[in-house]
């Protein structure tokens, strides 16, 4: 909840409204201090009535309100603390309504550790905007009022705790479950889901009418889009309270930029022995077992398999070692059986590498589907010092014939 003041006058700039809302003089125990810098207090000069106004980040449904009444060391004798005081509360600044009569604010002791001393009742009522006007003091010796600190208690009606966090990035494309903590007493949840961020702002796109279920609600999003920020927020709805609809914030979060063909983090160094055991060597199937047609080897011979040390990003990559005396060194993988590359406007084929200057300049390549390939640019590739990214236009491939 945040709050912003307003008032007619201050006894000085140190004395503002802002210190009625910014915790100032309140110790861990929300005990306040007697110190006149930790306090509101009105010029003795300045018009009448005297007032103080609040005004909320967004509409609210206020429960409570509590007050710690001004506390100067002298206020037994000058009683400076606002005594009757009439409430007034507003959804938009223009209209006000009165909240009951008048209300009395309890005298502050005039001493440090004073707890707060007034409740006020809101009756559960909306509002953006609270004005408190001062009918007299606790001395009735001069024109002059105080409050020490301030606090607004609000029922939870809008949605709350939106899962995934706002500006959360690299989500997954497939499907996203939106989750949020539901406003109480809704009785539907009205989502705005766009890309458009305006159009969630001003609520130019139909939502999805969600029926209420628990106190955690979702939605799913469905396939999105690479590389995107979505917007959304969820209005809370109940047709039979006052205030129809409480409004959401919006939220956003960004999808992946790219899909992952391998990152090679999950492959293990369980024991060979064990059956459950993802070893890189088995995914990636190399000449280790036929070395008289295909000269590579993936992996290392004992754990760790995959390369720790050596990393493009994340914690592993994947080491392979060639001897093309008789003939090729390759491996291969069945990895993206279930991936169509087609999906999402992709178009290129990413490869990181990076070898080693004692290696011979062998041709690196790649084929997909057994049959269509392309060779490096880079005549010496596999004596690259440096981690270099390969991009490979996917529609080389679909000229040869295949399908990605």
């Amino acid at each position: 909840m945040n709050l912003f003041t307003f008032l007619l006058s201050s006894n000085s700039a140190d004395e503002g409204p802002e210190k009625t809302i910014n915790g100032s003089g309140l110790n861990a125990d929300d005990l306040h201090s007697v110190d006149y810098v930790d306090m509101w207090l009105s010029s003795i000069t300045g018009p009448q009535p005297t007032w103080i106004q609040y005004e909320f980040d967004r509409v609210y449904q206020l429960h409570q309100m509590s007050v710690w009444n001004h506390n100067s060391p002298f206020e037994q004798a000058f009683g400076l603390g606002v005594m009757d005081a009439a409430i007034e509360h507003s959804v938009y600044g223009t209209n006000w309504t009165t909240l009951g009569t008048t209300h009395e604010f309890t005298k502050a002791p005039g001493a440090a550790g004073y707890a707060q001393n007034t409740t006020i009742d809101f009756r559960d009522i909306a509002a953006k905007y609270v004005k408190i006007t001062a009918n007299s003091n606790w001395g009735g010796l001069v024109t002059q009022y105080g409050l020490s600190e301030v606090r607004f208690l609000s029922i939870p009606v809008q949605a709350r705790e939106s899962n995934p966090v706002s500006g959360s990035t690299d989500m997954d494309v497939d499907n996203i479950t939106l989750l949020w903590r539901a406003g109480r007493e809704a009785t539907e949840h009205n989502v705005y889901f766009s890309t458009d961020e305006q159009a969630v702002i001003d609520e130019t796109i139909n939502p999805v009418r969600v029926p209420v279920g628990s106190s955690y609600t979702s939605y799913d999003t469905g396939e999105l889009d690479l590389n995107q920020i979505y917007y959304w927020k969820v209005n809370e709805v109940n047709e039979t309270e006052s205030l129809t609809t409480w409004q959401g914030d919006v939220w956003n979060f960004t999808t992946q930029e790219y899909l992952v063909v391998d990152d090679f983090e999950s492959y293990n160094d369980l024991n060979k022995d064990e059956p459950d055991s993802n070893r890189i060597y088995l995914v990636w199937l190399d000449g280790f077992d036929n070395p008289a047609i295909n000269g590579s080897v993936v992996g290392y011979a004992s754990p760790p398999f995959a390369e720790q040390t050596i990393v493009h990003s994340g914690y592993q990559s994947m080491p392979m070692s060639y001897d093309n005396a008789v003939g090729k060194s390759e491996a291969t993988s069945v990895l993206t059986s279930s991936r169509d590359w087609t999906i999402k406007g992709v178009d290129t084929l990413t490869i990181w590498y990076i070898g080693d200057a004692a290696n011979a300049a062998e041709t690196m390549y790649v084929v997909l589907n057994g049959s269509a390939g392309v060779d490096n640019d880079i005549p010496d590739a596999a004596q690259a010092a440096v981690w270099t990214e390969w991009n490979i236009n996917l529609q080389v491939f679909a000229d040869q014939g295949v399908l990605y």
